[in-house]
């Protein structure tokens, strides 16, 4: 009588069944570990880039801020240099009239008193671009003790040529006041043109 056994082939069966659902179970954990890594991965990825992006967007208004604070900067410098030029041609058409009075002063003689001095021309322009289409010129008179002295006083006059172009005495006559002669005059000076 052969014998047959049976029970051998059923272990032999389970043992295989059992190994097919362990690499079984193996592959599905691996693939549950696998895709939990790839999920931690992707999440922790995009957290990355959104913290990033938000970094980003913060540099970006910060630095559009200060784009903007620098071209208002520039436009005030350039506001202040177009004012800047503005005032120097001003300043090239306008007169030094303390200047002028100052030469006046130094070459009044004693013997004469200065009682009107009249400006007629182009006054100091608050434009930049106004041409002087006429001459400036002082009209001063007053009297003195002597035609001599008149004389004198045309001369110191002439002899400021950085202030003065021409000078000349329009009109010279005498009046008399309490039994004594007084010259009254009138001297045209032309101021030089800026």
């Amino acid at each position: 009588m052969a014998e047959i056994n049976l029970i051998k082939a059923v272990i032999e069966e389970k043992t295989k069944k059992r190994q097919e659902r362990a690499r079984l179970a193996s592959v599905v954990v691996f693939i549950v570990l696998f895709i939990v890594v790839v999920t931690i991965l992707i999440v922790g990825g995009r957290f990355m880039l959104a913290q990033q992006n938000k970094n980003l967007d913060s540099q970006i208004k910060t630095a559009e801020a200060e784009a903007k604070e620098a071209e208002e900067i520039e436009d005030n410098i350039n506001l202040l240099n177009s004012d800047y030029s503005k005032i120097k041609a001003v300043e090239k058409t306008s007169r030094d009239w303390s200047e002028i009075f100052s030469k006046i002063a130094e070459a009044t003689p004693t013997d004469i008193q200065l009682n009107k001095i009249n400006y007629s021309g182009t006054a100091a322009s608050t434009s930049a671009t106004k041409k002087v289409t006429q001459e400036d010129k002082l009209q001063i008179s007053g009297f003195a003790r002597s035609r001599r002295a008149v004389s004198l006083f045309q001369e110191k006059l002439q002899q400021n040529t950085d202030i003065f172009s021409s000078v000349e005495i329009i009109k010279v006559g005498t009046v008399a006041q309490n039994e004594i002669s007084i010259i009254n005059f009138e001297i045209e000076a032309i101021l030089k043109k800026i």
